[in-house]
């Protein structure tokens, strides 16, 4: 019987540790990101926010339904700089390649 208590507090342990270690990734995780200044070129563009660390970020924007114009095979240039002003890197995103989330924005993630 103390064998069975044993290995029933073994599993205990490993799933409050478990539970412990997501908790402490995802507060790190969504904590590490700053919002950002946005510098738009067209405004085809509304509710747009950006987020990013110093090796990723994601950008959310919501398309404006008047534009007459199609939108099918058009990029989004993403550009990041540094504190000093060098620009760190620019990446170009097809707008098909988007993914909406539970707002109802399209969502795009890039990596540096």
């Amino acid at each position: 019987m103390a064998t069975h208590k044993k290995f029933f507090m073994y599993a205990i342990w490993v799933i409050v540790f478990f539970i412990f270690s997501q908790i402490i990734i995802y507060v790190t995780l969504n904590t590490t990101y700053k919002n950002k200044t946005i510098e738009l070129k067209k405004d085809i563009f509304k509710e747009v926010e950006a987020k990013a660390t110093s090796i990723n970020g994601y950008v959310k924007y919501k398309i404006d339904e008047s534009i007459e114009t199609e939108i099918k095979d058009k990029y989004i240039k993403v550009e990041t700089y540094s504190k000093n002003g060098t620009q760190m890197g620019s990446k170009y995103i097809k707008v098909n390649d988007t993914t909406k989330d539970k707002d109802g924005k399209e969502e795009v993630r890039f990596n540096f």
